[in-house]
């Protein structure tokens, strides 16, 4: 933890981009950055992870059976918030979604 007041205001989370062959692997990236940086999250910091579709009209209709498929494994669509999303089902009332539509939007409790 942080000491002092040295505190991150805002996070965005935007590296290693979504590729379908094999989807998780930016998901889980994504969930590490997450978590090594969310003790140093001030109150109400807020956490914005780019790339996280809460809809399969964001993706090509060609891809549809891949997303189908990660959603029957994971219960999420893929993108690089996909574990962020499942963590914080396990983990309720310390963030609050402020929006999630292509982008997904967090504010710590």
């Amino acid at each position: 933890k942080v000491l002092g007041e040295n505190r991150i205001d805002l996070l965005y989370l935007d590296s290693l981009d979504l590729d379908l062959s094999h989807p998780i692997a930016c998901a889980e990236h994504c969930l590490q950055e997450f978590i090594n940086a969310k003790d140093l999250l001030a109150p109400n910091g807020l956490v914005i992870v780019d790339d996280t579709p809460n809809s399969i009209d964001f993706f090509a209709e060609k891809d549809h059976q891949k997303v189908s498929d990660f959603f029957q494994e994971y219960g999420t669509l893929p993108g690089k918030g996909a574990l962020v999303i499942l963590w914080l089902k396990e983990n309720p009332n310390q963030y609050e979604i402020l929006f999630h539509n292509y982008q997904l939007c967090l504010k710590k409790r």
